[in-house]
């Protein structure tokens, strides 16, 4: 089934059963009057409110059994979502039938709305992940909202989409076809000829999946649509700064995307010298690449005028 929280941070949180404490007692007959608040299931660990008003959290290990089956008895069953990642996957199909507005009203818009359902009640700020290692990212972002610098087997790039991102307390992650809807969304909507509307809502999906290299590069296109080449350069450079946090099956095609707007963007700005070093980077890591072939021949021609 499902999780609502993906990988290994799936939190779990709900409102305490109770509003009066109980006393937990640990392996060594110790005991404080407290209340659940929060469990952290892959972690093992239970946070709770003592009645001092103090939060802790500790392993719930460290309880008497008696408690620890209390403990997990609280936790609620996560609820399936699967109903709404399969009307996203619904959505993309009739996008690919060239149907952007039967797309968007059917399955996207019903999911975007039961995503702003669920997050009214949510005071953490959501971000969506492919996998672990973007939940990572994502989570030591929440901890310092500028710039991030941290091991975790490379260089963390500045969180480009925070700035779309709601400032709030804590963070969780979720699955990532939440995001996606936006994205998809945002496709049908440039398909739609409403460019206003699709970079809004693509700013959405990147301030939930900030390293998610292919919802800035599409970003980067709304913005070269309309002609704004700082903002254009900016997103294609920050989707290049996070190849590194896609899958290794999608880096390579990822990075070329990223490449060939940036070299876009320079031949616009008459930057031709750089425009050239970015698609022989493309034809280098790819001798196949026709587009980036096709503009370094119409550089060329710049070049001779």
């Amino acid at each position: 089934m499902r999780k609502f929280l993906i990988s290994f941070m799936l939190v779990i949180s709900m409102a305490s059963r109770a509003d009066e404490y109980r006393a937990f007692t640990d392996k060594e007959g110790r005991s404080i009057k407290a209340k659940v608040l929060k469990v952290d299931v892959e972690a093992n660990k239970v946070t709770m409110e003592r009645d001092t008003k103090k939060e802790t959290t500790v392993s719930i290990d460290v309880f008497s059994e008696a408690d620890q089956i209390y403990i997990k008895e609280w936790m609620p069953a996560a609820e399936d979502y699967s109903h709404w990642e399969k009307m996203v996957g619904n959505g993309e199909a009739l996008i690919h039938e060239k149907k952007p507005a039967e797309a968007i009203e059917n399955y996207f818009d019903p999911v975007i709305k039961k995503f702003n359902s669920i997050c009214s009640a949510n005071s953490a700020q959501i971000y969506c992940a492919r996998d672990s290692k973007e939940t990572l990212v994502y989570l030591m972002q929440a901890a310092v909202m500028s710039e991030v610098e941290a091991e975790v087997g490379e260089k963390v790039p500045v969180i480009w989409g925070s700035r779309f991102a709601k400032q709030k307390k804590g963070a969780e992650v979720w699955s990532q076809f939440w995001a996606k809807a936006f994205f998809l969304k945002a496709y049908a909507l440039v398909e739609l000829g409403k460019l206003n509307a699709a970079k809004e809502t693509l700013q959405t999906a990147v301030g939930l999946s900030p390293v998610n290299a292919n919802y800035l590069s599409e970003l980067g296109h709304i913005y070269q649509l309309e002609k704004d080449w700082d903002m254009a350069l900016a997103a294609y450079q920050a989707a290049e700064d996070s190849i590194s946090f896609s899958h290794p099956d999608i880096q390579d095609a990822e990075r070329s995307r990223a490449w060939r707007g940036i070299g876009f963007v320079y031949i616009e700005l008459g930057q031709l010298d750089k425009a050239k070093e970015k698609y022989m980077q493309c034809l280098e890591q790819n001798p196949n690449d026709q587009r980036a072939a096709a503009e370094l021949k119409y550089i060329e021609n710049l070049y001779a005028k």
